[in-house]
Order: structure tokens, then sequence, then C-alpha cells
């Protein structure tokens, strides 16, 4: 980070200073990042305890980016057309992502089909776009489709509103990817 700064801002190359390069290297030794992550005990905590009314939109969030492995841009273009219901199964197709490679995940357990089929049913009939996360306030979803920056807020929102790790706002995240 120093190095690149440097570079970028004073036209600085320190490679060529090696005494720096050790000195700063030695003072990294031991870094440990403040970010927090989500447990898989705090995620089934939430999922099981929350409530759907206001939370439900989260949820189902929650279960597809940590099943799926997804990043916020794949939650966010994720359409209708991408997930299969099946009588007792979910397949989701993850398609052209950052990697240029497609993925496809399934989702087997009951609740969190339950919980995807429970916000499918809130979905107005004339919502003119296949987008699968629309805005949800009052336990009713509108035709707005979810922005990027919804899902990026998420982590907060979850750890601030129903307090499951101790909340620092600039310290709880999930990492890039959704996942725990």
């Amino acid at each position: 980070m120093i190095k690149a700064m440097l570079n970028v801002e004073n036209n600085q190359d320190i490679n060529k200073f090696y005494k720096l390069i050790a000195f700063l290297k030695r003072k990294g030794e031991g870094y440990l990042p403040k970010n927090k992550k989500f447990t898989r005990q705090n995620i089934d905590k939430f999922i099981a305890e929350a409530p759907d009314d206001k939370y439900l939109m989260f949820k189902v969030i929650a279960v597809m980016g940590i099943l799926g492995g997804c990043r916020r841009e794949e939650l966010c273009q994720m359409s209708l057309n991408n997930i299969e219901d099946l009588e007792n199964t979910l397949v989701v197709n993850i398609p052209d992502s950052k990697t240029r490679v497609s993925r496809t995940f399934t989702v087997i357990t009951e609740t969190y089909i339950d919980l995807y089929r429970k916000y499918l049913a809130l979905r107005p009939a004339h919502v003119n776009h296949q987008r699968l996360f629309i805005k949800h306030p009052s336990n009713k979803c509108t035709i707005q489709p979810v922005g990027i920056n919804i899902f990026g807020k998420m982590p907060a929102d979850i750890a601030r509103n129903y307090q499951i790790v101790n909340f620092t706002p600039d310290i709880v995240s999930v990492g890039h990817p959704l996942s725990c």
C-alpha cells in the first residue's frame, strides 16, 4: 500500500531501497485485520430468529450469497430465469460472472427453500423485469429492483439491527463473496 501510494502520488519507486523494504516487511509481521465475519452459527441464528416481515429479503440474500459464494454483483443480477424450483430442490445458475465462468449450485435445505418461496409469493404480478431481488418494505414487494449497494450494506445492517456480532460500523463484513 505504501509502495503504491509513493509510486502514484510522488512518482517514487522504492523497490531499490532494500533496507526500507525489509523494515516495512518486519513492521507488517503479525498484523491482523480488524474486520469481523459472520460465523455459520451467526447466520443460522439470524435465519431462525429474525422476523420475516422485516428481514425476509436479507434471509434469501444470505442463503443465495453463502450457498453460491456469490459476489454482490452476481446477487444484484440474479434473475428468476436463473433459478429452477424443483419439488424439494432449488437449482441456481450463475451466468458469466467476473471470472467469466458459469456456476451452478443447489439449495436442498427445506427451510431455505421455504424462505425463497415465501419471498417469491410476495412478488407482484405486474413486475416488468426478471431480477430476483426487488425492494421489500413493510412485508410487501415493490417493483423496483434492489441496487448493488444494498447488497454491500446488508451485513452491517444485520449486525447493527439484529446484533449478531459486536457491531462497529467500519469493521463488519462478510468478505468479498458472502461466505462464512
